[in-house]
């Protein structure tokens, strides 16, 4: 089953009357000039889209932080609401109560620090968005205490080819991180390349870890972890130094330090680098999806067709088609003794049902004849049959897959993505 949808929301500054409303700054009003850094530093952080993938304790900070730069575009992603414990380790400007979702809540403070930047918030998680969701960033930071959103996160990033940071904490040893996957092609690392059989088992259990690091009481379905156990300040500082990592990368400052782990111990007042390198073993896919626009609606294509725009006609081997939030159902149940044949899309968290022509009855897709990702030979004779005739004309994006090679096609008269 999929999970259920989430929105990217654009948010906006309401005034409640008549005020005076300060000019806006320059955004190089206050940058350094940066040893051996680009004279046009301001500019290029100014030009960045910023995807910030939790709004707790280290994101909802980073994000603020990012804010000052004033970049183009900044997402806030996080399905949580505050918690009492909250105002311990948030970031909380002085006079503001925590309450609700953190996502909208931390999107409008961004959205206030830098009215210029384009901001859109989602109550949800990484897994209800779509794949396309802001495949237009420059950099994607995930700050959660998950293990899913973090191979999630890890996977779609790859795919996309974005730049991967990840922020952390351990509380008890007054430990600060942060990680870079430079994501270049679907050969370097993800986050689920260091993890061993416990983080496996624990993401199996659907456990999840507070930032002490600390896993939950196991039990049945979905574990929430406890508060999490830091201080405040190295939340922060785990907050400053991804931006930080971040804007050398953008500016090209120090010397490249793709693909390793950047680490601070409060304890000794050290920082420490080291590589992070790809686990032949690793259990998530490593797969970076080719770019395709289509030339027409996708609604227009046909299946065939979008094999070959991705490059594998006449390929020797399996060709399968992803198609957005649709399943292919071959064939169904009904009262006849025989199954029906359907061959035919259907919204993958729909429960659309068809009528029977023989006994009336309803036919509900078979178990075993629905498909999420489909082999191209199972279409038959509907490959040639475009995609709006066959139930899937809201479809935004098609992924077409052969052995180890992909390609993400879009829909250009459809915005798959805020």
């Amino acid at each position: 089953m999929t999970p259920k949808r989430a929105q990217l929301r654009e948010v906006h500054l309401h005034r409640a009357g008549p005020r005076h409303v300060p000019a806006p700054a320059a955004a190089g009003a206050r940058m350094p000039r940066l040893i051996a850094g680009p004279a046009d530093a301001a500019d290029i952080l100014a030009r960045l889209k910023i995807a910030v993938i939790g709004a707790g304790s280290i994101g909802g900070r980073l994000a603020k932080v990012l804010a000052h730069q004033q970049p183009q575009t900044l997402w806030v992603v996080d399905p949580k609401a505050y918690k009492a414990e909250s105002c311990l380790t948030h970031d909380l400007p002085p006079g503001e109560v925590m309450r609700g979702a953190k996502a909208p809540h931390v999107a409008r403070q961004v959205k206030a620090i830098s009215p210029a930047t384009r901001v859109l918030a989602c109550v949800g998680g990484l897994e209800q968005l779509p794949l396309p969701a802001m495949s237009e960033a420059d950099f994607w930071v995930i700050a959660t205490d998950n293990l899913a959103v973090e191979m999630e996160a890890g996977v779609r990033a790859m795919r996309l080819g974005i730049p991967l940071l990840q922020a952390a904490v351990h509380g008890e040893s007054l430990v600060a991180q942060v990680r870079l996957y430079a994501n270049k092609d679907g050969t370097g690392p993800c986050p689920a390349c260091s993890w061993g059989a416990l983080e496996f088992d624990l993401l199996n259990r659907q456990v999840e870890f507070s930032c002490a690091g600390q896993a939950a009481e196991p039990g049945l379905g979905r574990v929430v972890a406890p508060p999490t156990r830091s201080l405040a300040a190295l939340c922060a500082l785990a907050a400053d130094l991804a931006a930080l990592r971040l804007f050398r990368r953008a500016l090209g400052l120090g010397e490249a330090a793709d693909d390793t782990l950047e680490e601070f111990s409060g304890y000794a007042a050290r920082a420490t680098r080291a590589p992070l390198r790809r686990n032949p073993d690793c259990r998530c896919e490593h797969q970076r999806l080719a770019r395709r626009p289509s030339p027409r609606p996708l609604a227009a294509c046909t299946p065939a067709e979008l094999a070959s725009l991705a490059g594998f006609a006449g390929a020797s081997g399996v060709v399968s088609l992803l198609v957005d939030d649709f399943c292919w159902i071959e064939s169904g149940v009904c009262h006849c003794p025989e199954l029906a044949s359907l061959g035919r899309f259907a919204p993958a968290n729909g429960r659309r049902l068809w009528r029977c022509p023989t006994c009336r009855a309803p036919i509900h897709p078979h178990p075993l004849r629905r498909h999420w990702e489909t082999p191209l030979p199972l279409f038959g004779a509907a490959a040639h049959r475009p995609l709006g005739r066959l139930g899937a004309a809201g479809a935004r994006w098609v992924v077409a897959r052969h052995e180890e090679q992909g390609a993400l096609i879009t829909d250009m008269e459809k915005e798959p993505t805020a």
